[in-house]
């Protein structure tokens, strides 16, 4: 770190790849010194992203205008390591706040799943839907527990056909059930839609709902129970 070894490499790339700015940046040592101390503190301290994920705005660029600088001076192609800085950018984080933005901005009704909320494959479906779903575009709803308002709003429903398969219920009012509900889901979930071409092929629409009610009769439900009612045995 005392420069020497940096301005050497800034010289000698600078001339073998006939880089202007590595020879020029190799006339002064002061540069050297700078550029190694700043080189080593980046490198040892970029752990620190992973514990205070706020500095990702410090290093992310940092590193990038890092390997910038190396490029065009020793051109040194570390093009790869800069792609890989995107993955510390809290992505997920960032699409949720621009939809939450974007749902508070409108007033347009949203799909609504109904599902068996006592149903363990059920809740883990809905659970990846909902990591799926980065811009909040459906709404989840436990059949049971909110079936006297489902009532009201839609009478021509069945608390036994809503627990035998998954119902979307459309903004226009429409219903979509099992297979085709599951299809329909997919659409708004853009981190999904390379599904959409398995879904939507040819016989899809034989084969997808018999796949799918064989599944749904062997899954297995939650049983209900109060202190009063049962006991250890």
């Amino acid at each position: 770190m005392n420069g020497y070894t940096l301005q050497s490499y800034l010289t000698n790339d600078g001339l073998r790849w006939q880089s202007d700015l590595g020879v020029w940046l190799g006339q002064y040592h002061i540069v050297g010194v700078v550029f190694a101390w700043m080189a080593v503190i980046f490198e040892a301290t970029f752990f620190l992203v992973l514990i205070f994920p706020q500095l990702v705005w410090v290093y992310i660029p940092a590193g990038i205008g890092f390997h910038a600088g190396i490029y065009l001076a020793q051109r040194a192609p570390f093009f790869a390591f800069m792609a890989l800085y995107s993955v510390f950018i809290p992505w997920t984080g960032m699409i949720k706040k621009f939809s939450r933005r974007q749902l508070h901005s409108s007033e347009k009704p949203q799909p609504e799943i109904l599902y068996d909320g006592l149903c363990p494959l059920c809740i883990r479906s809905m659970t990846i839907l909902c990591y799926f779903d980065w811009f909040q575009r459906l709404s989840y709803t436990p059949v049971e527990e909110q079936w006297t308002s489902i009532q009201k709003t839609h009478p021509e429903l069945s608390l036994e056909a809503c627990l035998a398969e998954m119902h979307l219920i459309l903004p226009n009012g429409s219903v979509r059930k099992g297979f085709f509900a599951f299809r329909e889901i997919v659409r708004y979930l853009p981190p999904l839609w390379p599904l959409l071409a398995i879904l939507y092929f040819p016989g899809s629409e034989i084969l997808g709902p018999k796949i799918y009610i064989f599944v749904a009769s062997r899954r297995k439900r939650f049983t209900r129970c109060s202190f009063d009612s049962c006991s250890f045995k």
